[in-house]
């Protein structure tokens, strides 16, 4: 895809069309477009973090990514992505629900101490939120 070809651009610090673990580790650390595009948080991450990253990545064992498992890995971390729980166009949705379950007065709006009063009992927090 056109992302993985600019993103893999990115990291291929010498264009030699091979991505080694130095140059992951390198672009990931400096480039915050390089971490936004392989969904890694801001600062600094630990070795390792991107070391196991990079072995995700190099799917074939041989120390270097290519530009196809590059690609592969893209497709198929945003494919779980979209599989989660929560998709994009449910959250407003599930803001309400959230809403909804924190508004214990059923006032329809929400004050400190309904927030408060919440977090404090034990386990209805979880509840209202459909958390395990």
């Amino acid at each position: 895809s056109r992302q993985a070809k600019q993103i893999f651009e990115a990291i291929d610090c010498n264009h030699d069309r091979r991505i080694t673990k130095n140059e992951l580790r390198a672009a990931a650390r400096r480039n915050p477009n390089v971490r936004t595009a392989l969904n890694l948080p801001p600062g600094n991450l630990p070795l390792s973090t991107l070391d196991g990253l990079f072995a995700e990545m190099d799917t074939d064992g041989s120390l270097s990514i290519d530009i196809h498992e590059l690609d592969a890995w893209l497709a198929n971390h945003f494919k779980s992505q979209t599989n989660s729980d929560i998709q994009e166009e449910d959250i407003s949705g599930v803001a309400k629900d959230i809403f909804r379950g924190l508004d214990s007065a059923k006032r329809g709006k929400l004050s400190k101490y309904d927030l408060r009063a919440n977090f404090l009992k034990d386990g209805e927090l979880q509840r209202s939120l459909r958390l395990p």
